[in-house]
């Protein structure tokens, strides 16, 4: 019988030997198995380390939006824990603004192929931080199991949005301020084509009112100068009576002549203005456009007591007067209202009228606001360039209404003189009785206080006793010459007539003065007895008028000085 062999013993030998063979095959592997977890393990420690530590917020999302996880910088910006935010979508995150963004945003991704994704909008952040934009850029992630997943870098971007902002900002400014430079530029550009028109206009009238006034010189002034002296010279070869009839001639053609020059005069710069004030001027403007024109001007005059500059009277002047001869040659209407006011330094002046008026929106599209008018032009430049302001309101039909405003300048003062104080002076007995009446001339011109004093000096009972130049040398010489009487003219330099009649009056009670002027007008006649002097004569007038005046005067004061001869002689 065969041998029969058992191989399971056979099997049970050998397996002790085959695991005795891999001890330390397993014993290597388990701790290189360890090793490498150890590793993993640190890896992994240095990889939520860097996560954390990232300056960039980083969350990891799946294919729905959800969040698996974050690091501390965006739960930072969210203002939220980590173990808050794992497992909820990303979508909360963000403003409800932007959420149809960020959905748009995951769709691009899902169809992604690895290439990074970017948008920009903005988390709702915590509360201290409010809304934070954010710039999302994201990369899509397959993995074994065909499941995706999406890294997310958040950069938070309120730095370069407060740089947009402010760039934007200044970029707005800029385009304003181009525009403001623009508009300046063409305001410019036009006032300056306004200013070359205003130039030219003022020449061209500049050259009319040359021409006029040379006209008016030759035509009417020379001529009448040439024609009194050709007269004069038949005079030595006439008659006693035809001699006189010339004579007559004479005085009457130099009357006409001194007439002419008074008006000349008025226009070019009316000595009221500078003597007797604004309010005189106006007054004066209004009673000679009725006389010349038959335009009534209703006055409503409230200038008050504060002092205006010469320059400034002479500009509201003229342009009072501008504006009342556009109503005479354009309102078609024999009435007018000028009023003038002081208020605050202040001063406004208006001229309104019923008249025809005109559409001003016809005017508007013309290149000068103003149209071709050139006194209406020239004052609305000039009250501008005075810091003030000029307003036309008008309606065809309706009238016209104008006004001038601007505030006062300052008074300039006057350079340093010996002051003219107010003294007590002894009266006139005190002086050494001559029996004469002693009178002292007072005029800024050469020619006339020695034309004057050879028409007085014809007369016995009286003596001249000085000559002054200005105001200022009639108060002084007063004040040591004792007068009886002083003649007086009232446009001088230094101090004018109206001035020194006030205070010669004031310190001597017993001086009559007599006012002297080449302009018979009622304001500065007013003017003179307002401040103190007794009678007021033209300068054109007969040279017999100022006798009567200076022998009735010191005939008032003093009756035993004279009967009309010299002290001693017959009666």
């Amino acid at each position: 019988m065969p041998r029969r062999t058992d191989p399971a013993p056979a099997r049970r030998r050998r397996a002790p030997r085959v695991r005795r063979a891999h001890v330390p095959l397993r014993r290597e592997l388990r701790a290189r198995t360890g090793a490498l977890k150890d590793l993993l393990e640190q890896a992994r420690n240095r990889y939520v380390s860097l996560f954390d530590m990232a300056p960039i917020g980083y969350a990891v999302m799946d294919e729905n939006g959800r969040i698996d996880s974050l690091n501390l910088t965006l739960c930072a910006m969210l203002g939220q824990l980590r173990a808050y935010m794992v497992g909820l979508p990303f979508l909360l995150c963000v403003i409800p603004e932007d959420r149809s963004r960020l959905l748009k945003y995951l769709q691009d991704c899902r169809r992604s192929r690895g290439e990074p994704i970017t948008c920009d909008l903005a988390l709702m952040g915590s509360t201290r931080q409010g809304t934070l934009p954010v710039h999302l850029s994201s990369r899509r992630i397959d993995g074994d199991d065909g499941q995706s997943a999406y890294l997310v870098a958040v950069l938070d971007v309120r730095e370069r949005a407060e740089t947009i902002r402010a760039l934007e900002a200044s970029g707005r400014q800029l385009r304003r301020s181009a525009e403001a430079l623009q508009e300046r530029t063409s305001e410019a550009e036009l006032a300056a084509g306004r200013l070359r028109d205003l130039a030219r206009e003022v020449n061209k009238a500049e050259q009319r009112e040359r021409q006029r006034i040379g006209r008016l010189l030759h035509d009417d002034l020379q001529q009448l100068l040439v024609s009194a002296k050709m007269r004069l010279g038949t005079v030595s070869s006439m008659k006693s009576e035809a001699r006189q009839e010339q004579l007559r001639e004479v005085t009457t053609l130099l009357d006409a002549a001194i007439n002419s020059s008074r008006s000349l005069t008025a226009q070019l710069s009316p000595p009221l203005l500078e003597d007797a004030g604004l309010e005189a001027g106006l007054r004066w403007l209004a009673r000679s456009l009725q006389e010349k024109h038959g335009l009534r001007v209703g006055l409503d005059l409230a200038l008050g007591s504060e002092p205006i500059d010469f320059n400034d009277r002479d500009f509201l002047f003229h342009a009072a007067r501008e504006m009342l001869f556009n109503v005479v040659k354009h309102a078609g209407v024999r009435a007018a209202t000028l009023k003038a006011s002081v208020k605050n330094r202040e001063v406004r002046l208006e001229v309104s009228d019923g008249g025809a008026g005109f559409d001003l929106a016809v005017l508007d599209q013309k290149e000068s606001a103003i149209g071709d008018r050139l006194g209406l032009r020239t004052l609305r430049e000039r009250a501008q360039l005075l810091g003030g302001g000029f307003v036309l309101e008008t309606q065809p039909g309706k009238g016209v209404r104008v006004q001038v405003f601007f505030p006062l300048g300052d008074i300039e003062p006057a350079a340093a003189k010996e002051p003219i104080a107010t003294v007590p002076v002894p009266p006139a007995a005190a002086v050494a009785a001559s029996g004469l009446v002693r009178v002292l001339i007072a005029d800024d011109h050469r020619v006339v206080r020695e034309g004057l004093q050879s028409s007085l000096s014809r007369e016995r009972w009286l003596e001249i006793v000085g000559q002054a130049a200005d105001g200022r040398q009639a108060v002084l010489m007063t004040r040591q010459l004792q007068p009886d009487v002083v003649i007086m003219d009232i446009s001088m330099p230094e101090l004018n007539g109206i001035e020194a009649t006030r205070i010669i009056t004031g310190e001597n009670p017993h001086v009559r003065i007599i006012g002297l002027s080449m302009h018979q007008q009622e304001d500065m006649a007013s003017a003179m007895l307002a401040a103190g002097a007794e009678r007021y004569l033209t300068k054109g007038g007969p040279a017999e008028d100022l006798v009567r005046a200076v022998r009735e005067l010191s005939t008032a004061s003093h009756p035993d000085h004279h009967d009309g001869t010299r002290p001693g002689s017959p009666a």
